[in-house]
């Protein structure tokens, strides 16, 4: 993923300094200053000296009325160079967008995987995060309360995963809490109900148990 937006991020400060060159050359070629750009299309000098650096990317407002101070609105042949600056800052616009999204992949890469249809599935996954982090059960214990031997059952199915453990689990792989949200929206989603299952047929069990009681001892 980092190389990937390194990558990206080589891209666009490519095309921002292809952008810059272009409006410079035809600012050039009028004899146009970048104060006098500044006074033609009503920005502070400052936010032409940004545009024209070549490291940031223009407004596109700002980069129409360039376009506009340099040749009006005429269409024609001469006015190629307007497709090409649009597009430049099109592309540039696009990789900025990539480039945030290939962040916010990154920051919730802690967060579950997809795929996830059952309870069981939310369990590997647990377990998967614990040995991608490298965390015993142990380290698990410490952060919860629970006793490492009940981390572990909760893992395998054996009991109940509550809330909190899910919780203290997600924490102790040392993930952020937009983690936390993503992995709890799985639990919300997987295992709210298979808990809701388990105490409805231990409920059961209990009515059962009593009932015979109550029948042996009559």
């Amino acid at each position: 993923m980092t190389v990937d937006i390194r990558s990206m991020r080589r891209r666009r400060a490519k095309r921002r300094r292809r952008l810059a060159e272009l409006i410079l050359g035809q600012m050039g070629h009028r004899r146009i200053s970048r104060g006098a750009m500044a006074r033609r299309v009503g920005y502070d000098r400052s936010v032409i000296s940004r545009a024209l650096s070549g490291r940031s990317q223009p407004t596109w407002p700002v980069l129409i009325a360039m376009i506009g101070a340099l040749d009006g609105a005429r269409i024609g042949p001469r006015q190629l160079w307007h497709e090409q600056a649009q597009d430049l800052w099109r592309e540039v616009d696009d990789f900025t967008r990539r480039i945030h999204r290939a962040r916010a992949a990154a920051r919730w890469e802690g967060g579950p995987p997809g795929g996830l249809h059952e309870h069981a599935d939310l369990l590997v996954a647990l377990a998967a995060l614990l040995q991608k982090r490298s965390v015993s059960r142990r380290e698990v214990a410490r952060h919860s309360g629970w006793s490492p031997s009940a981390v572990s059952a909760a893992l395998r199915g054996d009991r109940g995963l509550p809330q909190e453990l899910m919780i203290a689990i997600v924490r102790a792989c040392g993930e952020d809490e937009q983690a936390v949200n993503l992995w709890l929206e799985r639990w919300v989603a997987l295992t709210a109900p298979e808990l809701r299952e388990r105490r409805r047929r231990r409920w059961r069990g209990y009515q059962r148990r009593w009932y015979a009681q109550q029948a042996d001892a009559s």
